[in-house]
């Protein structure tokens, strides 16, 4: 019998508010034996969208080519603000519904910040109240030991580190967000495809990787009780907006193996599924099923898909990492776009971002660091290189503003949101709380063609 996953959440049983992780983080609160997929949004995304901000306004006006700094966002009241991630061009997500972006992934290699919490955190940022919003602060592993041994988080009877409340603890999925991370925008939910979590490989706090030891026997007795090691065909993390819960269900299948470079999951709205693509195959996987396409060899893009955008006028995934590729949803072919001098050779998700500008129909790669291949040679200036899908053109270049190029950090994510007709770019040092929020408006194809 398959497993269903994602499916409409069934009346819930009455769970009370839980605190988990210590210092008081409350992930979930739902009233006994309410429908969740009727009730109102739970958690601390429930208040949203909030009302727009007086920066709104300053970002409608914007003209053609034009950026607009909106400052380091607001902090949470609690945890602070998202910190720079290195390898995350792709490390932040619209959902449109909610009007804003969810953020993810580590920087420095098993970082611990400030406050004792590890960098494997979750964020949403809200583009009215240009500020953050934090859905779990990350590993606590000051109490990660203690919390382990006196049970409050222990293995599941199918292999996953679950709180008192049976929710999934996400801790330590990821390392870096490359490009595996992504919205449903029918479920509603926030997707992480990769890691089984609290791994050693990486792990903040682990002695091994210059921590103090404040994880290792946690790990050790969460092994014991069999994490990740029971079996159990599992399906992409989640978080749903609508119960304020992370997931991890099992799936009726398994993965395919993408390869070891760069893997790209995407949502495709048109199949209502997630295309998954690495340098071995591609693959889609059903969340209402819990099921995963048969694996399709990828022999064109053998280092993989870096970056990705989904073009919803036609159905189409424009990117790549070395070369420039189109996958035509529809026909399941892929093809490489003529190279130009305008191309970008290199899609580097450590200096690179890519969107596609619905407002204007096109695909925005911004190069914000000169992009460093397998040889080590240096591809591309730094600008804002577009291409247009409709002539399969790519203009010239542009470069970027002195004001956004005076304040450009070593790690940087966009998004692209319909609504303002803008990307917005996060700009941060790498595990550095020294981020700010930048606005661009793209020239329209009438000023181009001036």
């Amino acid at each position: 019998m398959k497993t269903m996953f994602w499916a409409k959440v069934k009346a819930a049983a009455a769970v009370a508010a839980v605190t988990v992780l210590g210092g008081g983080f409350v992930i979930h609160e739902l009233a006994a034996g309410e429908p969740a997929d009727k009730a109102e949004r739970k958690g601390p995304l429930a208040a949203l969208p909030s009302a727009p901000g007086a920066h709104i306004e300053k970002i409608k006006a914007l003209g053609d080519n034009q950026w607009l700094s909106l400052g380091a966002p607001a902090a949470d009241p609690k945890w602070g603000r998202a910190l720079g991630c290195s390898w995350g061009g792709k490390s932040m997500v619209l959902a449109p519904e909610l009007r804003g972006a969810f953020r993810t992934g580590e920087g420095v290699h098993a970082y611990v910040k400030p406050d004792g919490f590890g960098q494997d955190d979750y964020w949403f940022y809200d583009i009215n109240g240009n500020r953050w919003i934090c859905l779990y602060p990350g590993t606590d592993t000051r109490n990660f030991n203690k919390q382990v041994k006196d049970g409050v988080l222990k293995v599941d009877d199918v292999g996953r580190v679950v709180d008192s409340s049976g929710q999934p603890i996400p801790g330590h999925l990821l390392i870096h967000a490359f490009g595996c991370i992504s919205y449903d925008t029918d479920l509603k939910k926030f997707a992480i495809l990769q890691g089984g979590g609290f791994g050693r490989y990486y792990m903040p706090g682990l002695s091994s990787h210059g921590g103090n030891a404040s994880v290792d026997e946690a790990i050790t007795l969460l092994e014991g009780q069999g994490l990740n090691k029971k079996g159990k065909n599992f399906a992409p993390w989640a978080y749903n907006t609508l119960t304020g819960r992370f997931e991890r269900e099992l799936a009726a299948n398994a993965g395919p193996s993408l390869g070891d470079t760069y893997p790209l999951y995407l949502y495709v709205p048109s199949k209502k599924e997630f295309l998954a693509a690495g340098p071995s195959c591609i693959a889609f996987f059903n969340p209402a099923t819990g099921t995963w396409s048969s694996p399709v060899p990828n022999t064109t893009t053998a280092k993989g898909w870096s970056l990705g955008c989904y073009d919803s006028k036609r159905d189409r995934v424009y990117g790549g990492y070395l070369g420039f590729y189109c996958y035509d949803i529809k026909t399941n072919v892929m093809t490489k776009i003529n190279d130009s001098a305008a191309c970008p050779v290199c899609l580097n998700n450590n200096n690179n971002a890519l969107v596609y500008d619905s407002g204007n129909d096109m695909i925005i790669a911004l190069a914000f660091t000169k992009s460093a291949g397998p040889s080590g040679t240096n591809y591309n200036q730094t600008g804002i290189f577009a291409f247009d899908p409709e002539t399969k053109t790519w203009r010239e270049p542009i470069p970027f503003d002195a004001a956004f190029s005076s304040q450009l950090r070593e790690t940087n994510a966009a998004f692209y949101d319909p609504e303002l007709g803008v990307t917005f770019v996060y700009s941060a040092g790498d595990s550095r709380d020294d981020g700010v929020m930048w606005a661009y408006k793209l020239k329209s194809r009438a000023a181009a063609a001036k």
